[in-house]
């Protein structure tokens, strides 16, 4: 935030001169403040100052301070007026400055290998990653660079060498790595312009597994294009090419989905009744009981009502679920407790098992272990253990409002977006169980 700074006499032929000193704009990551030190000249007796701003915008105006809590980019003329106990009223002091507000996002995403992240101010999608792989176009490793054709992008998901946004018009574009057909432009080609996905339209949301990508509508019907794995654990399930396909496909046995999730190889839904309908490798652990409604390659989690979220880690096959009443239940793979339960007798939990360390949670996000974001802003995270299955959690700390988080895998960061749209990852793999490692989601430059 740029802005003018002076020493200003005020005063009128009715008052003393009063002085207002050291103004200067401040911005702490989370709100703007104007600090004001007022100094009078008796026999004023200062009591309180008036502010308005032009454009209006909301503001607190305090005597030792001037705070916004969100301000967009542009120019401002601010008038500060003292008064004092006898409501005399000092000359009008007027500060003009300019805001310009650095690395501001609306969505971000982010994996072992590119992060991603969309600009509030431009609403491109911006990445920064890795290409060591087949015929991958490389995307630069210490500069978020735009990514073309990516232009009014409201949501971006990344995967292994590439990744998808969802854009303003409800159409998908996909960029970088083609070799299995997950760009669905109907070719495996690579490309680092983003093209389109198919001729799909009225999308909601994306989502991308590590070769395969996913296209909720607002229809809640959901479009699959990319690999299909393997054809006893499909990821594009009803399709007859067990490789997979370079177009959408839709899920015939899906309808009336309300939200879509990925793993790394699996897929899992919220369906019309908040259950949890999976699908890919997930199915391999499916008992013997469930019904099999949807057919043989999806499992219909029972035990499990009321969900509002899901959260699935690119790391293994786990799946965690927030419900109504803000609590937490997982399953899946557990061999090193990162579910938050001690490893069992067996490495996979069949069956959804409340972790009530995370009770109260306003959202959660599977990084190397289960992460929530509890209703007082607090990062409750898990930290798995690879020797004795005994899972550890590192001490809760406060962040910012929570607009959106997104994980890494293995022991990648968390990275969490405030509703002031500043990003900053917490990393695991560096922080001990009491003293956490937080850096911002940009690191700079930024700007190429």
């Amino acid at each position: 935030m740029n802005s003018t700074t002076s020493n200003t006499a005020l005063g009128n032929v009715n008052s003393p001169t009063i002085l207002f000193s050291n103004v200067s704009a401040e911005y702490n990551e989370t709100k703007f403040s104007i600090p004001l030190q007022v100094n009078t000249v008796s026999p004023f007796v200062f009591e309180k100052i008036e502010c308005q701003i032009s454009p209006a915008i909301d503001m607190i105006c305090e005597n030792d301070r001037i705070e916004f809590l969100e301000i967009p980019d542009g120019s401002y003329t601010l008038t500060v007026t003292a008064t004092d106990s006898n409501n005399r009223r000092s000359q009008d002091y007027i500060l003009r400055f300019n805001v310009k507000i650095p690395n501001l996002s609306i969505h971000i995403s982010l994996n072992d290998w590119m992060r991603c992240g969309i600009l509030a101010s431009e609403k491109f999608v911006r990445c920064k990653g890795f290409g060591a792989y087949s015929g991958f176009i490389e995307i630069e490793k210490d500069f978020f660079v735009k990514i073309d054709n990516t232009e009014n992008a409201v949501q971006v998901e990344t995967a292994q060498y590439f990744a998808c946004s969802l854009l303003q018009d409800k159409t998908v574009r996909c960029f970088g790595s083609n070799r299995n057909g997950q760009l669905g432009d109907g070719t495996f080609v690579d490309s680092s312009t983003a093209v389109r996905s198919g001729t799909l339209t009225n999308v909601k949301k994306i989502t991308v597994a590590s070769y395969t990508s996913c296209a909720l509508t607002e229809a809640g019907e959901v479009w699959c294009w990319g690999s299909n794995f393997n054809s006893t654990e499909p990821l594009i399930p009803g399709l007859a090419d067990g490789s997979g396909t370079s177009t959408p496909f839709k899920l015939q046995a899906l309808t009336g989905i309300k939200n879509l999730y990925a793993g790394a190889y699996n897929f899992c839904a919220i369906n019309s009744q908040d259950r949890v309908v999976c699908w890919g490798t997930l199915i391999r652990n499916k008992p013997s009981t469930s019904a099999n409604n949807l057919g043989p390659y999806f499992w219909e989690i029972e035990n499990l009502d009321n969900v509002v979220e899901l959260a699935l880690t690119k790391s293994w096959t786990s799946v965690c679920a927030r419900t109504l009443d803000k609590k937490v239940y997982c399953f899946g793979d557990n061999q090193y407790g990162q579910l938050g339960v001690p490893k069992s007798n067996t490495d996979f939990l069949m069956n959804p098992i409340q972790i009530t360390q995370l009770n109260n949670s306003e959202r959660i996000s599977f990084q190397n272990g289960i992460c929530s974001i509890s209703s007082t802003n607090h990062l409750n995270c898990v930290k798995p253990n690879y020797s004795n299955g005994i899972p550890e959690y590192y001490a809760p700390f406060l962040i910012s409002p929570i607009a959106q988080a997104s994980s890494g895998r293995s022991d990648g960061p968390f990275c969490a977006l405030g509703q002031n749209k500043t990003a900053h990852c917490f990393h695991p793999s560096l922080s001990s169980i009491t003293a956490p490692i937080v850096e911002k989601f940009y690191n700079q430059p930024f700007l190429r």
